[in-house]
């Protein structure tokens, strides 16, 4: 797995989410891999939930695109059994558009 790599609390790019991988369910909460592609250099890699979740709370950047091309940047949640995971949100409204990725 490629590491994201995130400097100074601050990522060096903005990466889009194109595929997920689940464990155990279907939820966010068991998504175990996450397939991304950076935009400025379009290296691609796949890093694990945790992984995502330290990126986006060191202030990096990570999104996903709904069916109409508008971009919904992920956030950090916890669920009830305090699993640390990621969730599109646009508009202030949490999406469902992650679940919604190609499974690889």
């Amino acid at each position: 797995m490629r590491e994201i790599r995130v400097r100074s609390n601050r990522t060096t790019m903005a990466i889009q989410c194109t595929g997920i991988q689940f464990d155990g369910g279907n939820h966010h909460e068991h998504i175990v891999n996450i397939r991304w592609v950076q935009d400025n250099t379009r290296n691609a890699g796949i890093c694990t939930r945790a992984q995502m979740v330290t990126l986006i709370e060191k202030g990096g950047t990570a999104y996903v695109r709904d069916a109409y091309g508008n971009a919904a940047p992920l956030r950090v949640r916890m669920s009830e059994d305090g699993i640390r995971y990621v969730q599109a949100q646009m508009d202030g409204t949490w999406s469902d558009t992650l679940l919604a990725l190609q499974r690889f």
